[in-house]
């Protein structure tokens, strides 16, 4: 998915073009941006924050308040619960309880006689040595030495066996009373792998419920203090997507044992799973600081943390980052399974089949018969799915299925993968028989739902798109959109003017979601996505762009979107994906066809000014491993200006060449030097010349020599001058100075408490000729001309010369339809039908559901005398509003006024 940058500010109320009111929110000022050059800072590198560990539960510190408690009964409770001291761990048998509990399996209290054999053996299967865990777990008869045998044998691909020891712990479950909350968590851990070997033993849906039940009487009945439920039931919990719950159980567990290790991974994990990235590396850091913990270490190298730190770096598609964090963890742990299964994922999604198959191998070699786990093939395929290969994705998803047919995760990953590549009937399909085996996932709920809805939507078809939209109100935009998309097409596509020079080889269907939450369904299965679009190659899907609740941004320019998001949808097949992150976005930004907003020349300005620029190495890093708040917006900004600096100087087939390089796999640094004739450095140098240049002709960095505004003004001034005056003086002096200009603008407005006045006019049309890229001389002058009063002379337009400042906002503006409802009513009042009727459809496109935006359209339609445009403006408002007459009266005398004219 390539989602779309997410711009949450609100906008304007919408309110009938003709009342100035209607700007007021627009247009009001607040300070001009600081000037790049001379207020440039420089942000350092910021860690993620701590994670915050929970409160401990009050009752176990009143617990161990208890003077009836011996000093050794005190030590084991502060031992179970993750709180002990140093000199709690006076022996390799306590020592080796804090290591398992925080996950260093690798202790040396682990390998001693001392320790107790089953904290020794699930250290040893933890570490992927099931064979010498075995031995120990022979002369208990434990619910815990049961498991741990059977997860031994499964790892090793012993199915005979172990399915025998998971059969008598089923059999133990349901005959005889357990009593202790710890075994029972246990004897539920069992039987959820008997449920992935085997299936349900009864039913599924019966299953579950006994399991929930089990787990309720162990946390709520036999042990209230006993964590190991808690921490049983959020892995469930989170195996069936249930986020919300599962989050609360594993939280539950830390405040019962912040030291557990399992209940932060599971955490870790979900946050991964939910794209919060700082969360996943505070945890992360929290694991590494919990090996550490019992070694007197500030943090050692957890390998739990290195998985979620790589799972990380696979879901932003960085396969490089993610080995790089692998490589020195399997040198500590080479048997480790879901490293190894990763490591696997991290060569598929390096594009490198041959060492694809080859860990695959290795990971099967483990066993020492037929392999049963198929968790490296799942991690493959999905990690394929991640990256848009879905044909290859389903290749290992489907050899997931058939090694592992009762494990639910490869065939939910399999049906949400076909939802994702547009294969809607496969996805059903395989969603229901998912649901056999996991009837309450909450993914493949929401994804079945929304599937069976999808087919029961409305379809409106062009030469190369597909819009579908469910029936009601969303079908008025869904009509709109072809011929819109069939022109978007012709641009993204073309051979020249910065085209791709490329067609789909299939249809591109946009989905027309109605509201956030089956938008975000639609691409990920569960709700929460933080943007309104998003492609995953021949699917785009999209918000509807309205207000209220259940949507994240309102109304929004779902066209400039939309082609974003095409691109990156025609970049990616005429690459088979193999593209470069920041190059795909800088085409998907290029293509958007729209100037640069203020904030955005700012931040590029800045980072020139601070020699922070990102070289091609660091720009890719900033999408996935932002380091400071801005990194993700410079990397978008930064990679569409060297984008345009590409076409600029070595033509518009430039980048199409680079584009069929990738796709061959030629690494980056030889494409550039056959295509460009540059190494990537000799070609940042030249970039970097070159938007020096660039940012000088915007009045964003001053020419070499030019002293800069604040040397300017400490020369002006005296004792005898004000600030004002002092700046006044200066300007006097360099009357076209760009930091003068904007020192002098934000002062006047100042003085006026953000008001600006017609004796600004002047200083205004000089700030916005130097700096062209500045909206707030633009903003002023616009309320100037539009707030002034009638001019003497009936010739002279006052009203008029606000014109070009709105069209510059407009062209900049998402989210508000307001500046374009603006023009069209300045356009219409001066006869210019044709300007009046575009700036009413970029209202209607914006604001598609605005029943005053629809009106304002049809009654420009009808004075142009576009009667097929009125008409189709007033069905619209039927559609909007059924329950007015009003619109049914005006569209049958629009008839009758079509008719006699």
């Amino acid at each position: 998915m390539q989602p779309t940058r997410t711009r949450r500010r609100r906008s304007a109320p919408h309110a009938r073009p003709g009342a100035h009111t209607l700007l007021a929110a627009l247009l009001t000022l607040s300070p001009l941006i600081p000037s790049p050059v001379s207020h440039a800072q420089v942000l350092q590198d910021r860690k993620p924050a701590p994670i915050e560990v929970p409160e401990l539960a009050p009752s176990i510190t009143r617990l161990l308040e208890q003077s009836y408690l011996t000093p050794e009964q005190a030590r084991d409770l502060r031992l179970h619960h993750g709180i002990w001291r140093d000199e709690d761990l006076d022996s390799p048998a306590l020592r080796a309880r804090a290591a398992l509990t925080t996950a260093r399996f690798w202790d040396d209290s682990l390998h001693s006689p001392e320790a107790d054999p089953l904290d020794r053996a699930e250290a040893l299967i933890e570490r992927g040595d099931p064979a010498a865990a075995l031995p120990l777990l022979d002369n208990s008869t434990t619910l815990r030495a049961a498991r741990l045998r059977a997860q031994a044998l499964f790892d090793l691909g012993n199915a005979a066996d172990a399915s025998r020891s998971l059969d008598r712990v089923a059999a133990q479950m349901a005959d005889q009373q357990i009593t202790l909350a710890d075994e029972m968590a246990e004897g539920v851990r069992a039987l959820l792998l008997r449920a992935r070997m085997k299936g349900p033993w009864r039913d599924a849906q019966q299953d579950y419920r006994t399991i929930t039940t089990l787990l309720a009487r162990a946390r709520d009945e036999l042990d209230r203090l006993a964590w190991s439920p808690r921490l049983a039931e959020a892995e469930l919990l989170n195996s069936k997507d249930n986020r919300r719950e599962a989050r609360q159980a594993a939280i539950e567990t830390l405040r019962l044992n912040p030291s557990c290790a399992a209940a932060w991974r599971l955490l870790g994990h979900m946050s991964v799973d939910q794209f919060d990235f700082q969360t996943s590396e505070s945890i992360a850091a929290r694991l590494d600081q919990l090996a550490g913990k019992i070694a007197s270490e500030d943090t050692a190298l957890s390998p739990w943390a290195a998985e979620i730190r790589a799972r990380a770096q696979l879901r932003q598609r960085d396969a490089a980052g993610a080995i790089e964090i692998l490589t020195p963890a399997l040198d500590a742990h080479p048997t480790m399974r879901s490293l190894l299964a990763l490591r696997a994922a991290a060569a598929a999604a390096s594009f490198d089949p041959a060492d694809t198959d080859a860990r695959l191998a290795s990971f099967d070699a483990l066993s020492n018969a037929t392999p049963l786990s198929s968790l490296a093939l799942y991690e493959v395929g999905r990690t394929l799915s991640d990256n848009r290969q879905y044909e290859l994705s389903d290749v290992f998803l489907r050899r997931a299925v058939e090694r592992e047919p009762h494990w639910a995760e490869p065939l939910i990953e399999r049906g949400l993968m076909l939802a994702q590549a547009g294969r809607d009937v496969e996805a059903l399909d395989t969603l229901r028989a998912a649901k056999t085996l996991d009837p309450f996932n909450v993914a493949v709920d929401n994804s079945t739902k929304l599937l069976t809805e999808l087919l029961t939507y409305q379809r409106f078809e062009s030469e190369h798109f597909i819009v579908r939209c469910k029936p009601g109100r969303d079908t008025i935009l869904a009509r709109e959109m072809l011929p819109a998309l069939e022109a978007m097409h012709a641009r993204v596509c073309a051979p020249d003017n910065g085209g791709i020079d490329f067609k789909p080889p299939v249809k591109t269907t946009i989905d027309l979601m109605p509201n956030h939450e089956w938008f975000s369904v639609r691409i990920t299965g569960m709700p929460g996505l933080h943007t309104m679009a998003a492609a995953t190659g021949p699917i785009i899907a999209m918000e509807s762009p309205s207000d209220g609740p259940g949507h994240l941004v309102g109304p929004y320019d779902w066209l400039r979107v939309v082609r974003h998001e095409y691109t990156h949808t025609v970049t990616l097949a005429r690459t088979n994906n193999r593209i470069p992150h920041w190059f795909t976005e800088a085409a998907a930004v290029y293509l958007e066809d729209a100037p640069r907003d203020t904030r955005t020349v700012a931040l590029l300005a800045n980072a020139y000014a601070a020699d922070q620029l990102f070289d091609l190495d660091a720009i890719n890093i900033a999408f996935v491993r932002p380091r400071k708040p801005t990194d993700r917006s410079q990397a978008y900004a930064q990679g569409h200006w060297m984008y345009q600096y590409i076409v600029e100087r070595f033509g518009d087939r430039a980048p199409l060449d680079l584009m069929d390089h990738y796709a061959k796999g030629t690494p980056e640094e030889a494409a550039f030097r056959t295509v460009l004739g540059l190494s990537r450095a000799d070609f940042f140098t030249a970039f970097k010349q070159w938007a020096g240049e660039q940012l000088i002709a915007w009045g964003a960095r001053l020419p070499p020599g030019t002293p800069d505004a604040r040397s300017l003004i400490e020369q002006a001034a005296s004792p005898a001058h004000s600030p004002a005056q002092a700046i006044e003086l200066a300007l006097e002096a360099h009357p076209n100075h760009p930091e003068l200009l904007a020192i002098a603008v934000e002062a006047a407005l100042r003085e006026r408490r953000g008001i600006p006045d017609p004796s600004m006019t002047d200083l205004l049309e000089r700030a916005a000729a130097a700096r062209p890229m500045d909206d707030a001389p633009h903003r002023a002058l616009a309320r100037i001309y539009l707030t002034a009063q009638p001019a003497n002379d009936p010739a002279e337009d006052i009203e008029a010369r606000a014109i070009p400042h709105l069209e510059w906002l407009d062209a900049r503006e998402v989210h508000s339809p307001a500046y374009a409802a603006e023009l069209a009513r300045l356009y219409a009042e001066r006869g210019d039908h044709a300007r009046a009727h575009d700036k009413a459809l970029r209202v209607v496109r914006i604001a598609p559901y605005d029943a005053d935006s629809r009106e304002t359209a049809a009654r420009i339609a009808i004075v142009a005398k576009d009667y097929n445009a009125a008409r189709h403006q007033l069905e619209a408002l039927i559609a909007i509003e059924p329950d007015r007459e009003l619109h049914k009266k005006r569209l049958a005398a629009l008839e009758t006024l079509a008719k006699n004219d």
